[in-house]
Parts: structure tokens; C-alpha cells; sequence
């Protein structure tokens, strides 16, 4: 099994699927490939940011490739919303 982790270069996010037929047109992916994907008339960019084994370059013909995502360029984590104090209710019994 090959191993790919990508970024999206847009905050939206890609519809696997749509990556899935994307990638049967190339038969090997390396660090630094750009794969772009139109999806509902937008292009989307999608980076490869590492590969494993960490060669040149992996084959992706007839393999199982397992990918992982990288948060968008760009992207902030929401900051947490401040919670206010538990409320106790005591009952009797």
C-alpha cells in the first residue's frame, strides 16, 4: 500500500470521489505534483505534500493508495466558544 498526504490549496472541500477519477490519469505521484480537480465548475488544487515510502516517486497502478488531507492553506481553527458555569440542580429523593 502507497501512502499520500495532500493539501488543498482553496478552503472548500474536494469531493474524494471526484479525486479518486482525478488520479486514474497519472501513474505515479511525487512531493510537489499539483492535481487540479473540476468539481461543480470550480477547480480545486490539491498538492502532494509527502509520500511513503519516501522515495522520488510511488506508482500508483494497480495499488491501493491511502490518503490523508492537511488543513487548507489559509485555514484557522475556530476559536472555542467560552462556556459558562455548570448549573447544579439538586433534587430530593
Amino acid at each position: 500500500m502507497s501512502y499520500g498526504s495532500c493539501g488543498s490549496h482553496e478552503h472548500e472541500i474536494v469531493i474524494l470521489h471526484s479525486l479518486e477519477n482525478a488520479l486514474r490519469n497519472f501513474t505515479t505521484l511525487t512531493v510537489g505534483d499539483n492535481i487540479e480537480i473540476l468539481y461543480n465548475n470550480t477547480i480545486y488544487g490539491i498538492l502532494v505534500m509527502e509520500i511513503k515510502p519516501p522515495e522520488k516517486g510511488i506508482s500508483i497502478v494497480e495499488t491501493d493508495l491511502e490518503v490523508d488531507f492537511a488543513p487548507p492553506v489559509g485555514y484557522q481553527e475556530p476559536a472555542p466558544t467560552p462556556r459558562g458555569r455548570p448549573i447544579i440542580v439538586m433534587t430530593e429523593t
